[in-house]
């Protein structure tokens, strides 16, 4: 069935003269639209029997751009000379137009409509700035597709597709290639998470999604309002608090919810309570984590009987799985909170956490080794894909990516080229890129999935 939507446009343009020698010719552009030769020139015809105006020339381009020509009768008063370096007489009557195939294929009603980030024409596709898939509507249904015309899916989803913050498990930037639709199925949605490169539904199910973080490890809320977790494809019922899970533990066996601080907590795969007087601040990597532990002074009374002022010791620590202590990173008064560290996050994959405050960033490791630091005020650090790190202040003077290992990214002669903000960071299959926000099918500096650099201009 897929393959009946699948558009196969043919790029070279001599095909129109060179397949359609004789009136009556037609070749198939695709399942949806026909071109035919006719007479006095060509038409095109839709899967539903529509037939286009009649064009003198058609040429079938790169990028699913279809060039037209109206010719009208010849007419000697019309001749126009026109000075160019070719030296040449043109018919002032006739009518030349590109058309995208989606744009012909919705004028002869064989599609409702088309969405892409920007128009399809030559140039936007070629420079990437239609964006990688857009969205075509049929029949109410709705199939992805490329900018080049090529359906990857079947038009079968409710709506176009959408990244789910609320759904996915941390909510900010490097998780938004989660691309989540619905379908109907034997009158019942289906929710799905699509691979945005080639449309495959990676996941589907008729139960509520509430984290996703890949097809062996993800949460759901049955009908019956029971939390059932999959992780590393075994699947058991858990309770309600596991809704606050952030980072999955790696490698390691204790289950943390650290955004709810109240209710922070740890617990094993059965989801039941681990009793400790710590406070977890990340997951679990390789058996180790990042807790508080506060400590408060034992209470003393004045003259009156009036209770003093307590001290409140907060100890940040790296522990093991049996909760014993490893590395102190830091201690300090309550009262001082605001000048201590920020850990409240989760290891990523390759067990680093980025810890700020307000004089400095860095990235440390599980063991408390600090891969890079900036001691520059004002300045953040964002994860924007596993283990790429976007460095930059306000003023944007000190900016740069960093990759896990702590190596800058961009070279100097490009910063100097380009303003930092005009840096794109492109996800592919097989590698990652940093291009132009203008031209992002341009790549300028080209990674391996271990962001380490296989290419970068002007270096």
């Amino acid at each position: 069935m897929k393959n009946i939507f699948l558009l196969f446009i043919i790029i070279n343009s001599f095909l129109s003269n060179a397949q359609l020698n004789k009136s009556g010719d037609v070749i198939k552009l695709n399942e949806l639209i026909s071109l035919k030769k006719t007479e006095k020139g060509y038409v095109f015809i839709g899967s539903n029997g529509k037939i286009s105006k009649e064009y003198t020339y058609v040429y079938l381009k790169d990028y699913g751009i279809i060039e037209t020509n109206i010719v009208t009768p010849f007419d000697p008063k019309a001749i126009i000379f026109r000075e160019s370096t070719n030296r040449c007489y043109v018919n002032g009557n006739s009518n030349r137009r590109n058309y995208h195939v989606f744009e012909l294929m919705k004028e002869l009603g064989t599609i409702d409509d088309y969405h892409f980030e920007r128009e399809l024409t030559f140039s936007n596709i070629r420079d990437g700035l239609s964006g990688d898939y857009g969205w075509i509507s049929q029949n109410e249904k709705y199939a992805m597709a490329n900018p080049q015309g090529v359906f990857v899916t079947e038009p079968k989803y409710d709506r176009p597709s959408w990244f789910d913050e609320r759904e996915s498990p941390y909510g900010f930037y490097r998780d938004r290639k989660l691309l989540f639709n619905q379908r109907t199925k034997k009158g019942k949605k289906v929710t799905v998470i699509l691979d945005k490169f080639t449309g495959k539904e990676v996941f589907a199910t008729k139960d509520s999604i509430v984290k996703y973080w890949n097809a062996e490890n993800y949460l759901i809320k049955k009908s019956n309002n029971k939390y059932y977790l999959v992780y590393k494809s075994k699947k058991q019922k858990v309770p309600k608090e596991f809704i606050n899970l952030d980072g999955l533990p790696i490698e390691s066996s204790i289950f943390t919810n650290v955004k709810a601080r109240k209710n922070a907590l740890f617990m094993d795969i059965n989801g039941e309570k681990i009793k400790s007087d710590l406070i977890p601040l990340t997951n679990f990597y390789k058996g180790y984590g990042i807790v508080l532990e506060k400590i408060l002074e034992e209470q003393e009374f004045n003259y009156y009987g009036e209770p003093l002022y307590r001290k409140e010791t907060n100890t940040v620590k790296i522990i093991n799985e049996q909760f014993e202590t490893i590395k102190i990173l830091e201690t300090f008064e309550q009262r001082e909170h605001l000048e201590s560290n920020r850990y409240n996050d989760y290891f990523n994959d390759y067990g680093q956490i980025i810890v700020s405050n307000r004089k400095k960033s860095f990235v440390m490791d599980y063991m408390g080794n600090t891969i890079f630091k900036i001691d520059k005020k004002d300045t953040k650090i964002e994860e924007i894909y596993k283990g790429i790190y976007e460095v930059s202040d306000y003023e944007r003077i000190y900016s740069n990516f960093y990759n896990q290992k702590g190596e800058k990214l961009i070279n100097q002669k490009l910063l100097n080229m380009y303003r930092f903000d005009n840096f794109k960071f492109k996800e592919g299959i097989n590698e990652n890129y940093f291009t132009l926000y203008n031209h992002p099918n341009f790549p300028l500096i080209k990674l391996n999935k271990n962001n380490d650099i296989i290419f970068s201009e002007y270096q």
